[in-house]
């Protein structure tokens, strides 16, 4: 008698299911996770029709009625890949101006009076690879940078007379020089008063 075969268990899917698209303002981290979702778990979501109308499935309803006639055609003539439509997602949503307005913004960002630079560096390389300038050399970046510290600590660093060459290196250097900085005795005896403004006089 003939053993019946055994079917192999489906592969379990290793991420959550991608939440879904509402518009152009999720765009990027979408399309980011539903390309690692079909890439880590494309197996077990099946073969490549399944997978199509996985990235389907992850639109949100206005969504889907907006790209319908696109998955219509795509089933009438069978030529649409989940890649493809991806693609045509993004041609159809995002901005083509993105990138000019995203360098506009990083011309303009600026380090605020008293903000850390822990705190200030992760929102300046937002910009920088917003704009697609974390290839421009290391110069470059080192100068934008520079330009947009406020003054404190532009003053720290006018007391150094060589910087680091990379990028980064200087915002690694820029971290050590504020964390000295913030834990020095001598910090408050910086400070030195206005001459022009009048002390207050101590209580009696």
């Amino acid at each position: 008698m003939a053993t019946p075969l055994t079917q192999a268990p489906k592969p379990r899917q290793a991420l959550p299911d991608v939440e879904k698209l509402h518009g152009s303002r999720d765009l990027d981290e979408w399309i980011i996770s539903i390309r690692a979702k079909l890439r880590i778990d494309g197996e077990a979501i099946g073969d490549e029709y399944a997978r199509f109308h996985y990235v389907y499935s992850r639109l949100s309803a206005t969504m889907k009625k907006m790209l319908l006639p696109y998955v219509a055609r795509a089933e009438e003539t069978g030529k649409s890949t989940p890649s493809q439509f991806i693609d045509y997602i993004r041609s159809t949503l995002d901005d083509p101006n993105k990138v000019k307005k995203a360098g506009q913004r990083l011309t303009k960002i600026r380090q605020s009076p008293g903000q850390a630079i822990a705190a200030y560096l992760p929102l300046f390389e937002q910009a920088l690879f917003a704009a697609q300038a974390d290839s421009w050399p290391d110069d470059a970046k080192i100068t934008l940078l520079t330009v947009s510290l406020n003054k404190e600590t532009q003053g720290r660093l006018d007391r150094h007379a060589e910087w680091p060459d990379t990028y980064a290196q200087f915002a690694a250097f820029l971290r050590r020089q504020e964390s000295a900085f913030m834990s020095s005795p001598d910090t408050a005896s910086t400070e030195v008063p206005d001459e022009g403004e009048p002390m207050d006089s101590p209580d009696v």
